[in-house]
């Protein structure tokens, strides 16, 4: 059974929000995974150090409430300087990889060049949802069905690069 669902509120939460968010979610049955993504709000509010001490937060909070975890990464915010972004998935995926729970990168498909996938703020994605989406689902994929110790690639035959 597949079931895709979103926290209730997630505009705006911080990591200390999403911890209790995940911590107080019931589900009606035990999910096979959740995907966690890393969390892409406020990226201006913290320093990278205190950013990955949140999330080192975030992702025992899922594992103890479900058994199996991925975490995807967070699309490009045209808004933030690129270098602190990719700094910050650094940092995600140190934490993740220390926690042995996959980490994927989603920042390939969605180039900066390709403003039409965001919305006119440059926060929130417009035309790059649909890709998100299939990014999710091939995590779930990966995660469900390739071993840890291989190599992978967030690419699906249905998911195309905006290039």
């Amino acid at each position: 059974m597949v079931t895709f669902r979103c926290p209730k509120v997630t505009c705006s939460l911080d990591t200390a929000a999403l911890c209790k968010e995940v911590l107080n979610e019931t589900l009606p049955e035990e999910p096979d995974l959740v995907c966690l993504i890393a969390p892409g709000n406020n990226l201006s509010n913290n320093t990278i150090q205190q950013a990955g001490k949140e999330f080192a937060s975030l992702i025992p909070s899922a594992q103890g409430t479900w058994n199996k975890v991925v975490v995807i990464d967070f699309p490009n915010r045209l808004t933030v300087e690129f270098p602190y972004q990719d700094m910050l998935r650094q940092e995600y995926h140190r934490v993740a990889a220390s926690m042995n729970v996959r980490y994927l990168s989603a920042v390939d498909h969605f180039p900066a060049r390709s403003s039409d996938l965001w919305c006119r703020d440059g926060v929130h994605l417009s035309d790059g949802m649909l890709i998100f989406a299939q990014l999710i689902w091939c995590a779930a994929y990966f995660q469900l069905n390739v071993p840890q110790g291989i190599k992978t690639t967030l690419l699906h035959p249905d998911v195309h690069s905006a290039e």
